[in-house]
């Protein structure tokens, strides 16, 4: 027979069972207190986030209204700086009305944001209260549409009419809008000076109404008969052709030639004769001079002593552009010194002074040409650098034919008292390379069609 024993609870004294389920709660709860607060955190609020004092509230509503009603919007103008604050003003472009031109704060704010706001609830008010009194209307869209009709129909009047054409004079500003002013030159009346306060968004709405004021009133003064003798009796189509003017003495000229301050006179003498004056002046040397020969051939022609064969006409100049028969002495160089010795020549031209640019220093050098590599038959400041490269080419080929003497004569001495030697030297000297013929024949080949055959 078991028996249960019943032990009494102490106090302050837990099982092991109590004490582990207590630990459990405790950090399950904790656990579900955590997971709440990040589940929080991580939620997205869609709705609006107050920003006190930061709020657009005014600055959207005003957007709203100004878009609804169809009127330009308003400019904001900010005064001051980051360290003193900032303040500004508005104004509608445009509106007929005062109340919404220079909208002003007083007040110091931190930023140009809070500035704009409050002068957005300030320009909000003042719209709302012109709208309800009717001041303010909703814009049409025909009325937004920017037309030129009454300036294209008041510029064809005064074409057709003979009326001269106005002239516009605007004031006011972008922020402020504009007014214009028309004025016709010419027409003296005082109804025709026509001057519209109202202010428009731009220069061009502007000029359309005051053109369509000045055009109701041109037709009113046709009516009371106050143009007539302007438009119809001188408009162009009417006016007497202009007579042509004679030309007259050219004061400006003359005026010119006076305030030029030096002048020269000049007097010829031939054969104890003088004539010109020193006292009649020009404008320059050859002037005076021509003048004075004039004076000298008119007294010989009245006195009979002008030859009748002495017309003075110039001698027409040789073209400078003719070609010369004598070849250029840089082109003889083939003769002298042909390719199976010497390479073709290298003209080297040193920098010239820059005190004398024209002066030339130039030499002939050949490439590989051993002993004769050059500088061979350097020339220094020559003037022309077409000139120094002939002389230094004239050089050259003397040069050149001083060495082809001395060859012959050594081969000529080599050659002595060998039998059938006399014949082979001659023709060597003879005989052209590269199947060209002969030296001579080879020269004048390549004189042909203006080069030299050989590149110099």
């Amino acid at each position: 027979m078991d028996v249960a024993v019943q032990v009494p609870k102490l106090e302050g004294v837990y099982s092991i069972d109590d004490f582990m389920g207590k630990e459990a709660e405790a950090r399950h709860a904790a656990l579900k207190a955590e997971k709440s607060a990040a589940a929080s955190k991580k939620a997205v609020n869609t709705g609006p986030v107050a920003l006190g004092s930061r709020s657009s509230k005014h600055t959207i509503d005003l957007h709203a209204k100004y878009q609804a009603l169809g009127i330009p919007q308003p400019m904001f103008n900010f005064h001051g700086d980051s360290s003193r604050g900032w303040s500004g003003d508005v104004g509608f472009p445009g509106l007929d009305a005062d109340e919404l031109q220079d909208i002003k704060v007083d007040a110091m704010y931190p930023s140009k944001q809070e500035a704009k706001e409050e002068l957005s609830k300030l320009a909000l008010e003042i719209l709302t209260r012109l709208e309800e009194q009717g001041r303010i209307q909703k814009v049409t869209p025909d009325a937004r549409v920017r037309t030129s009709k009454h300036r294209v129909a008041l510029h064809d009047k005064c074409q057709k009419s003979g009326y001269p054409q106005p002239s516009f004079e605007y004031a006011g500003s972008n922020q402020k809008g504009w007014s214009a002013e028309i004025v016709f030159p010419g027409l003296e009346l005082d109804e025709l000076n026509i001057k519209d306060e109202t202010r428009f968004l731009n220069k061009q709405e502007a000029k359309e109404a005051v053109s369509k004021l000045a055009l109701e009133a041109l037709e009113i003064a046709e009516q009371e008969g106050k143009l007539e003798r302007f438009g119809r009796a001188k408009g162009p189509a009417t006016q007497a052709p202009k007579e042509k003017e004679e030309p007259g003495p050219n004061y400006v000229g003359q005026l010119l030639d006076y305030s030029v301050g030096t002048t020269f006179a000049c007097r010829l003498t031939l054969d104890s004769q003088s004539f010109g004056s020193l006292t009649a002046t020009r404008s320059s040397k050859k002037a005076a001079r021509q003048e004075a020969a004039r004076c000298a051939v008119e007294h010989f022609k009245e006195t009979g002593e002008w030859p009748t064969d002495a017309g003075g006409i110039k001698k027409k100049k040789k073209s400078s552009t003719a070609q010369s028969d004598t070849p250029a002495t840089h082109c003889r160089f083939p003769s002298a010194s042909p390719p199976s010795s010497l390479g073709p020549p290298e003209w080297r031209f040193s920098p010239p002074s820059p005190d004398a640019p024209q002066f030339h220093t130039v030499a002939c050098y050949f490439a590989n040409g051993g002993a004769h590599a050059g500088p061979i038959g350097e020339v220094r400041n020559v003037l022309g650098k077409k000139k120094a490269k002939e002389e230094c080419a004239r050089l050259t080929l003397a040069y050149l034919e001083e060495v082809r003497r001395y060859r012959v004569e050594c081969g000529r001495r080599v050659l002595e008292g060998v039998v059938g030697g006399e014949g082979v030297l001659d023709g060597a000297v003879g005989r052209g390379w590269d199947g060209e013929g002969t030296g001579e024949e080879a020269k004048i080949k390549g004189s042909e069609g203006g080069g030299c055959g050989y590149r110099c």
